[in-house]
């Protein structure tokens, strides 16, 4: 069987990293596919290089006028796909095989929802820095958030496959969620609970690393959509009794991992107009409520309760800063 896909780009300002991302896509050993670019009114000559490349598998769609990132990707619900579709960050790449490979695993599995595979992580030179870890061949909707609940399977918005009908049915990724973080996680549950995911042993791209850039930039609009997903997923669980028990297993484990990595990513952004640690903690404690977590208190554990503790004052919270300076 001999399947036909569309890969969607989002770009602005791509540079270097989009050229060799492209040219990962251009150079699959499995001729059977399109590429769409969402240019995002680009000013580095991005707009530009993709035309002289002149190759008629790439469909760009150009806008004149800066859009927010939702808005861009919102853009692929109206273009003409193929029946299997998948989105790639521009500064990641894909292994020539990758579409081969998903087209052998739609073959072993053709009534998954939705498919991934494996994949190494790479730094902003491109170098390996490790692989993703294991992940079986196929998983439940309920084993997804399992896994995810317990960090144990490395989940990014690259590689993913699914079916450009599911995609569209479902909204696309949900547009409300600030820069789609976790969004993408909203989409892919959804996607997975339709059938099932299937996943291949082998590796199909790689995923970047920046270690210079920090969601500490915009860790409000990280805390907002952390706690938008937690509420998509207390009305998922009310109609899916899996769902409701793996949360009630696994929850609070992630509740505790997010309280404690959030509130030392807050603790290091020195400015009196975010959230405080504080109020984040209250937050999550109202969410494990609304999920059905009893007895959630993250104030307990001892990173937590010296966040809270130095983000309590202007004072404390300048002593951190200075420190962290120091040591740095």
């Amino acid at each position: 069987m001999n399947n036909q896909f569309s890969i969607i780009l989002p770009v602005r300002n791509g540079g270097e990293y989009l050229k060799e991302s492209v040219n990962s896509i251009l150079s699959q050993t499995y001729p059977q596919f399109n590429l769409f670019v969402l240019n995002n009114n680009s000013n580095d000559g991005t707009l530009e290089w993709l035309r002289s490349l002149k190759d008629e598998r790439i469909i760009i769609k150009n806008s004149d006028t800066d859009l927010s990132m939702p808005d861009n990707w919102a853009r692929a619900l109206d273009l003409p796909l193929h029946e299997y579709i998948t989105f790639i960050g521009h500064d990641d790449r894909l292994h020539e095989d990758y579409f081969r490979i998903m087209n052998n695993l739609i073959g072993q599995h053709p009534h998954a929802s939705i498919y991934q595979t494996h994949f190494n992580y790479v730094d902003s030179q491109g170098k390996q820095v490790r692989s993703c870890q294991p992940m079986p061949e196929k998983i439940q909707v309920e084993d997804f958030l399992r896994l995810q609940f317990t960090q144990k399977m490395d989940s990014m918005g690259t590689g993913y496959l699914f079916r450009s009908n599911d995609y569209k049915k479902l909204g696309g990724f949900p547009a409300a969620y600030p820069n789609l973080l976790f969004g993408d996680y909203e989409l892919f549950v959804k996607l997975t609970a339709l059938s099932y995911m299937a996943i291949s042993p082998h590796k199909g791209f790689d995923y970047r690393l920046h270690v210079s850039l920090s969601i500490s930039t915009h860790i409000d609009k990280y805390c907002i959509a952390f706690g938008m997903y937690l509420h998509f997923l207390n009305e998922f669980q009310k109609s899916r009794k899996g769902v409701h028990k793996t949360i009630k297993e696994y929850g609070r484990v992630y509740l505790n991992y997010y309280c404690q990595s959030l509130s030392h990513r807050l603790l290091k952004v020195n400015t009196a107009n975010r959230v405080s640690v504080s109020s984040f903690i209250k937050e999550c404690k109202t969410n494990a409520i609304l999920l059905g977590i009893k007895n959630f208190k993250p104030e307990h554990i001892f990173k937590i309760r010296i966040a809270t503790i130095l983000d309590s004052n202007a004072i404390t919270r300048s002593l951190f800063q200075i420190v962290r300076k120091w040591l740095s």
